[in-house]
């Protein structure tokens, strides 16, 4: 079996959804979906990554295997160098996918960022209890980039052996969230593209760096609360919401100091 027919039919399954389903979002077959999780087709079309990660509400770096990695040390650097190796892969066939080939150009970016942090920035550091992984703390979410391709790195948070990679943490800028968040602040984000009414969340709006709000839900589309009094609440039409866009990019999960 492939790596990337295995992704596919592990995140089929946790999204609960079936065979036909999947089959119908791409136009294809019922047993072309089994054959690419079983293996009888190897190769994937690379025009049809985009298409399946977005069916399966995740990235085509998800699909190359970014979560199959099981390096040591500073974990986000071992998967970027084999998501970029797979992916390459796929950039070198005929025809290959704009889209994805410009993902790759960003993720290479990203490669060049994270050698040129200070490589003892976890000296020191002993993990808490045992399989604690270590996740970027980062200063933003870039505009315009996937989540993968941070835009710097200012520290590493220890997490719990239960959280998975679907975790980075963020430093807050601004006051607009005090006084139950300050400036300098730290949250624990697990990337999610939607929140319930009420939720703490990461937001992007039309293309901005995100942004940290409570996030209320209505029939006609949300708010987007922060806890500091001087800032208005802004509302987003659904209309607005699709077309800004504003997007959820994960769920504020923990709070923790000033790093």
């Amino acid at each position: 079996m492939s790596l990337t027919g295995r992704m596919i039919r592990e995140r089929r399954k946790e999204l609960g959804m079936n065979a036909d389903t999947l089959a119908e979002k791409l136009k294809v077959s019922r047993s072309t979906i089994y054959r690419w999780e079983n293996g009888e087709i190897n190769k994937i079309p690379i025009d049809l990554i985009p298409n399946i990660a977005e069916a399966l509400d995740t990235t085509p770096v998800y699909l190359a295997g970014w979560s199959e990695a099981e390096p040591d040390g500073i974990h986000s650097l071992q998967d970027l160098y084999d998501t970029i190796r797979v992916l390459e892969e796929y950039a070198k066939e005929d025809g290959a996918d704009k889209g994805l080939i410009n993902y790759l150009e960003a993720l290479k970016e990203t490669k060049i960022q994270f050698e040129q942090l200070n490589p003892n920035i976890l000296e020191g550091k002993k993990p808490t209890s045992p399989g604690s992984k270590w996740i970027p703390v980062l200063d933003k979410v870039a505009a315009g980039l996937p989540i993968e391709a941070v835009a710097g790195v200012l520290d590493y948070a220890e997490i719990t052996p239960d959280m998975g990679r679907e975790y980075f943490a963020l430093q807050i800028r601004g006051n607009s969230m005090e006084p139950r968040i300050y400036e300098n602040d730290v949250v624990i984000v697990r990337v999610q593209s939607d929140v319930e009414s009420g939720d703490l969340a990461i937001v992007r709006i039309n293309g901005s760096d995100a942004t940290c709000k409570k996030i209320l839900k209505y029939k006609g589309g949300i708010t987007l609360v922060s806890n500091n009094t001087s800032y208005e609440p802004l509302f987003f039409s659904n209309e607005q919401v699709k077309e800004l866009p504003v997007e959820i990019i994960g769920k504020v999960v923990e709070l923790r100091g000033k790093c």
